[in-house]
């Protein structure tokens, strides 16, 4: 049993696992990653588009959705983006600040990042096990035994669980995590997919499909506003994309998961007042008295927006703008500035870019990531309960519940001198 024994085991291969692993080592002497797919760090690769967008010079709880905003201020402040920045420069990673204060790796290629946190773990000599798919976790007095689908056996003094969530399970994010915490006694908030597309209940999505809009998007839930943002909007032949829609996702999918009403209403000219549109459509119209109104509007939005316009305005699109009243004018600019579908749910976990839910942070204890339930047992990233919004703040989170829960883990060891 001596060569499977490890003082701390890292279940998950991915950004929260290594960043674990590797200052788990710093203490202690046998740290192990355990990795189901054949690979580390599938998902690192696939985010920011390939790019990896590390952190957020821009780090604040705003962009954080969680039931407990002090548990996840106090997780970021023990391991800020400044922490992150430097952090990766120590392990030989130049990076750059882009727009909204994205952080990326100077090559702008997810690999690079990838390759350093690998680089750190080998120089370390952390052991990773890949093919080594956790079925089981069991707590026996004072060691685990974790068993593979394989039925191979590890036993470790301490573990790490940092196997993600359910999103993109193509890299091996498959849930199992909830299951095994589960089993440990945790609490899971119901997992939803979250920064997903929403799917659009209109007549009018076939012929916008394609169609991008410099927007701002409102969300209603029961008829009260429940988030707002402004940025590009997609629309898809289900509903609509685009970063503003995957930043409304999260509420939006808990809404609909508790069966309330949720709406989406999208400010086509966000820039301009109501006032503004009215007063320059009256003046298109007043110079251009033979054009019609489809013709008119051309001036003013994306001709394939313009049919469907004016049809949710119930206006005929070929009237002539000589014939056009004012009760018209203002149908129109209603629409422009509130064009509103029904949210009928959210594209499926194989699309999402991150989880919401997970293990209840009620029951973790944010000063050292370890359970308040199973003594030694302690969680690291996207299998908590916390969600970030697009631009680098989920891995932010990755990194910061990685750090507190590696070198957590790794008080109560003494490192030998020239070990393994």
């Amino acid at each position: 049993m001596e060569e499977n024994f490890y003082g701390i085991a890292v279940v998950g291969g991915g950004a929260s696992g290594l960043v674990s692993a590797i200052f788990a080592e710093g203490s202690c002497d046998s740290v192990c990653v355990l990795e189901g797919e054949e690979r580390i760090g599938k998902k690192i690769l696939i985010t920011g588009d390939g790019k990896c967008n590390l952190t957020n010079r821009n780090l604040s709880m705003e962009h954080y959705h969680s039931p407990d905003k002090n548990f996840v201020n106090k997780v970021l402040s023990k391991f800020s983006n400044t922490d992150t920045e430097k952090f990766f420069h120590s392990l030989g990673l130049l990076t750059r600040t882009e727009e909204k204060g994205r952080v990326y790796p100077y090559s702008f290629q997810a690999s690079s990042v990838l390759d350093v946190l690998r680089f750190a773990v080998s120089e370390r000599n952390v052991e990773v096990r890949t093919g080594f798919k956790v079925k089981n976790i069991e707590k026996l007095e004072d060691t685990f035994e974790i068993e593979s689908e394989k039925s191979e056996k590890v036993f470790a003094k301490k573990v790490i669980l940092a196997c993600g969530g359910i999103a993109a399970p193509f890299t091996g994010s498959d849930g199992s995590g909830f299951r095994i915490a589960e089993q440990l006694g945790h609490r899971i908030i119901k997992p939803l997919p979250a920064l997903v597309q929403l799917k659009l209940e209109s007549p009018y999505l076939k012929s916008i499909t394609g169609v991008r809009v410099n927007a701002k998007a409102t969300l209603f839930i029961e008829g009260k506003v429940a988030d707002m943002l402004s940025g590009e909007v997609l629309f898809t032949n289900f509903g609509a994309s685009g970063p503003v829609i995957l930043g409304l996702s999260f509420k939006a999918g808990i809404a609909l998961s508790m069966k309330k009403k949720v709406l989406l209403n999208i400010n086509l000219l966000p820039d301009l007042s109501k006032e503004k549109i009215e007063e320059t459509l009256s003046e298109f119209f007043s110079d251009h008295p033979e054009r019609t109104i489809s013709e008119i509007l051309i001036g003013l939005l994306n001709k394939r927006l313009i049919p469907a316009v004016l049809r949710s305005s119930n206006i005929d699109i070929h009237k002539k703008s000589k014939l056009v009243l004012r009760e018209e004018v203002e149908r129109i600019v209603r629409t422009i500035s509130s064009f509103e579908f029904e949210v009928i749910g959210t594209l499926s976990f194989r699309d999402a870019q991150s989880t919401s839910g997970g293990v209840s942070l009620k029951e973790v204890d944010s000063e050292k990531m370890e359970s308040k339930l199973v003594k030694n047992l302690f969680f690291a990233g996207e299998i908590l309960d916390c969600t970030g919004d697009s631009g680098g703040y989920n891995l932010q989170w990755a990194w910061s519940t990685g750090f507190i829960a590696g070198t957590s883990a790794s008080r109560g060891f003494t490192k030998r001198r020239n070990s393994r």
